[in-house]
């Protein structure tokens, strides 16, 4: 294929290198590099950037008609290759468009146009502008001869789940790989590490061994060709395999190992973990997380009597991991739970006869919460508010140890009386399942949605993490609200009280399970509403440590320790105090770098929900309790399972959110997708069609929030971060905890 006219803006891919990628942009000047390498990509030309506003009308057509014929009038893939895409620290993936079949000069062109248009959309322009990317020229546009796939798909040289290098991902499909990409299919996996494979989901049998180490072969090949780790396309035609695109792989995970460092099972999902979305910088690691802890064991012992051996938490690869038991042997800690029986009746009460429990044990510590501790912590922060500003180095200590240690006292009674939320509703699901479903069907959760949840405006003290480096609510100013509109409000009070009649209805003739349903339904809807109220509270003095914090990180940057306040929070405790005291004032400046680094590399990890091995007495429990949860539902192959938070269906465009740095990517209409969204994050819940996470359970703030907007919710899967790319499009079933790709539905629907 020779040059064309309109000189420079067609270029043949034959032509293309590296450097070309401001001209033909990053997909094309990458796969021009390739096919010099002598790699197997399918030959075509390229529209530069400059295409654009330079080809119009009868110039566009007729450069269209010469494109067609050198192709042979073959069908032909168009696609965007723009200059911010396929970047090693962003994919942009699902932003722009695709056509493949496209056939003739006419249908060329209109592909083209459409090409240009995506450039343009609301989606592609939030996106970018949040990204800091500028298109410079505009898009170029990719035109190829479409291999007729008898197999297609991608191939990953780290696994994206573990970030384990050498170990090559492959997904494959029949036919063209676009239903994978789009989301449409999961397809076929397998996993290649050396010449050990192995097949790991076969929905299609779209390759057979040989075949799937061949495509492994070729993802090698253009890893070391391009000396990072790589996502391919690739596509089987006829025998042949070839190279339809590369881009570095983005957000890929290190490989880690996970083992905690002591024994037992350890939950990301419980307790601190459950409020730590990112790994733990060192100040919060060394200060405040295990100042809470002890006030949390010397609390829990004074109110049940059960001395736990702490900590209870663990740190792995940065990641807090908490168990209740603490350092206790399995035979330890049923023996201390034995020695308080009075405890252990009330906690296992609560699943079938909560008005005894209620009683018992979580009555008594609410009214102790509501009439000693809460006033009690307002008293410190509203004290500790109007001296941080003026208070000396020891003063600004005492002040966060004070905080920590009430935390620590308050964290205890929220597991006691807002944790019991999860068990009432557990005990209601339990009843639900075995007696009104099989009559009525829906799902329990039905009659746990629209109640009111607390204030209209978002305190300003809600977190977006436990660990103090992240700014506050009221630090970010976000718009919106999190409440819906009266109208919906109203809908789902409607909707919530004929979920109660259906049920009342069927059984009104059996009236001693209509007795034991009123008592659950009762207990289940309050305690929903009060752990939200205490949740609400728990970080009452965040802004207030986060400014004492701030102030030492001033002492320290002033003596040149660190170069920034805000570097504070990458510094031990001991190294803190030292400085301060004066003994060790040399800089730390490398030191926070270095562990700034590490932090920002551990928040890429996808880390397990469980560390180690639970208590097998723990585990059944926990298994039999979320199973019950779940309104049974066929799920398709390679569907993401977790737990059912808030009921209703939706679908649409998917959107990872991190942190604060990600808030402009979500959009309204897409699937809100985050480790673990906290209280701070409330106000983008208005915009989310419905929510997933990889943490957190059915009585988080997350799910009770989505339950009182009306938003179908699945969290705790595990890694839905990782298996879910920006762009594709999931169906979210609130009540069965499942996540689908879409393939009949219309993104951004919901149904309720």
């Amino acid at each position: 294929m020779g040059a064309i006219t309109p000189t420079g803006l067609v270029r043949p891919l034959s032509e293309l290198r590296w450097g070309d990628r401001e001209l033909v942009g990053v997909k094309a000047a990458a796969l021009g590099e390739l096919l010099a390498a002598g790699f197997p990509v399918p030959a075509g030309f390229v529209l530069t950037t400059a295409a654009q506003d330079r080809l119009m009308g009868d110039d566009l057509m007729e450069t269209m008609r010469f494109v067609a014929a050198e192709l042979g009038d073959e069908a032909a893939a168009v696609r965007s290759s723009a200059v911010a895409e396929d970047l090693p620290g962003a994919s942009f993936a699902g932003l722009y468009e695709t056509m493949l079949g496209v056939r003739g000069a006419d249908a060329i062109r209109d592909a083209v146009k459409r090409c240009w248009a995506s450039a343009a959309g609301d989606r592609a322009r939030a996106y970018t502008a949040h990204a800091g990317k500028q298109r410079a020229g505009g898009m170029a546009v990719l035109i190829q001869r479409l291999v007729a796939a008898d197999s297609a798909g991608v191939a990953f040289t780290a696994n994206p789940m573990t970030g384990a290098r050498g170990e090559i991902v492959i997904n494959a499909v029949r036919g063209l790989g676009e239903k994978l990409v789009s989301g449409r299919s999961v397809g076929d996996e397998w996993i290649v590490q050396g010449n050990n494979i192995k097949c790991t989901r076969s929905d299609e049998a779209a390759l057979t061994p040989d075949q799937a180490l061949a495509v492994a072969d070729l993802a090698r090949r253009v890893e070391l060709k391009r000396g990072q780790p790589q996502d391919i396309e690739w596509a089987l035609s006829g025998g042949r395999i070839y190279l339809l695109q590369a881009r570095p792989m983005t957000a890929l995970p290190e490989a880690v190992d996970w083992t905690p460092p002591v024994g037992g099972g350890w939950m990301r999902n419980f307790r601190y973990g459950e409020w730590l979305p990112d790994p733990v910088t060192p100040l919060f690691e060394t200060w405040v997380l295990p100042r809470i802890d002890r006030s949390l064991i010397a609390a829990a012992a004074q109110l049940s009597g059960i001395r736990t051996p702490g900590p209870t938490y663990v740190i792995v690869n940065g990641w807090c991991f908490a168990n209740p038991a603490g350092r206790s042997t399995t035979v330890g800690f049923l023996l201390r739970s034995l020695a308080v029986p009075r405890v252990m009746r009330a906690l296992a009460l609560q699943f079938t006869q909560p008005a005894i429990a209620d009683g018992l044990i979580v009555k008594p510590l609410e009214k102790r919460w509501r009439d000693d501790l809460l006033p009690r912590y307002r008293a410190l922060v509203t004290s500790g508010d109007n001296a941080v500003a003026t208070s000396d180095t020891a003063e600004l200590m005492r002040l966060v140890d004070s905080v920590a240690d009430l935390v620590g006292e308050y964290f205890i009674t929220f597991n006691f009386v807002g944790g019991s939320a999860w068990r009432l509703e557990a005990g209601l699901a339990r009843f639900y399942r075995r007696n009104l479903w099989p009559v009525i069907a829906g799902t329990h959760q039905d009659l746990l949605c629209g109640l009111e949840m607390g204030d209209d405006q978002p305190r300003p003290h809600l977190v977006q993490s436990l660990d103090w480096i992240s700014p506050t609510l009221g630090e970010l100013a976000l718009a919106g609200q999190r409440k819906p509109s009266d109208a919906r409000k109203a809908k789902l009070r409607e909707s919530r009280a004929a979920a109660e009649t259906r049920c009342r209805a069927a059984l009104a003739n059996r009236p001693k399970l209509l007795r034991q349903f009123e008592e659950l339904l009762s207990y289940a809807q309050r305690y929903a509403i009060l752990r939200e109220e205490q949740c609400a509270d728990l970080t009452l003095g965040w802004p207030v440590i986060r400014r004492a914090a701030i102030r030492l990180g001033e002492l320290l940057r002033k003596h040149g320790v660190i170069d920034t306040p805000e570097d504070v929070f990458f510094v031990t405790n001991r190294e803190l105090t030292g400085a301060i005291d004066g003994g060790s004032r040399a800089s730390l400046t490398m030191n926070v770098a270095e562990r700034r680094s590490l932090w920002e590399r551990q928040r890429k990890l996808a880390p397990p929900l469980l560390v180690g091995r639970m208590m097998p007495f723990f585990r059944k429990m926990l298994e039999s309790n979320l199973e019950s949860m779940r309104t049974p539902s066929e799920a398709t192959s390679g569907a993401i399972r977790g737990l059912p938070a808030s009921p209703g269906r939706a679908s649409g465009p998917v959107r990872v959110i991190r942190g604060q740095e990600d808030f402009g990517k979500l959009l309204p209409g897409d699937v809100l997708v985050t480790q673990a969204p906290m209280p701070a994050w409330t106000p983008l819940f208005a915009q989310a069609v419905a929510l997933i996470t990889d943490t957190g359970t059915v009585a988080a703030h997350a799910s009770l929030i989505a339950r009182e907007i009306g938003i179908p919710a699945v969290v705790g899967t595990g890694d839905a971060t990782v298996r879910l790319r920006d762009g594709e499009v999931v169906i979210v079933d609130g009540a069965a905890g499942l996540v689908e790709v879409e393939q009949n539905s219309v993104a951004g629907g919901v149904n309720r």
